[in-house]
């Protein structure tokens, strides 16, 4: 889904934004799977700290959500610079059909 770009489009523009290509998240889970899809959350690591506001705070949209947070254990980046944040998002992607 990643380097398809198959993100909703105001996870893209974050992204694009902030120069981050879609397929390098450090951190990918599925978390569970309803009508709409499966909830995955996933985050990206960023060499900056965090200067100001509520960390671990989710700002709900109606694509699913996204917060700041630091994660100190690696989760797929280790020996990544300090001060770092993960910019972490919670979205459902619609169920794909396989070809088998």
């Amino acid at each position: 889904m990643a380097r398809k770009r198959k993100f909703p489009e105001p996870v893209l523009k974050i992204l694009d934004d902030l120069e981050i290509p879609p397929e390098k998240a450090t951190y990918v889970c599925e978390l569970y799977p309803d009508e709409a899809g499966v909830c995955y959350q996933f985050s990206y690591r960023i060499a900056v700290y965090i200067a100001s506001g509520e960390e671990h705070s989710l700002v709900k949209t109606d694509w699913g959500g996204v917060c700041c947070c630091h994660e100190p254990y690696p989760f797929g980046a280790p020996g990544f610079p300090e001060p770092h944040f993960d910019l972490e998002f919670n979205i459902t992607l619609p169920f794909l059909e396989v070809n088998r």
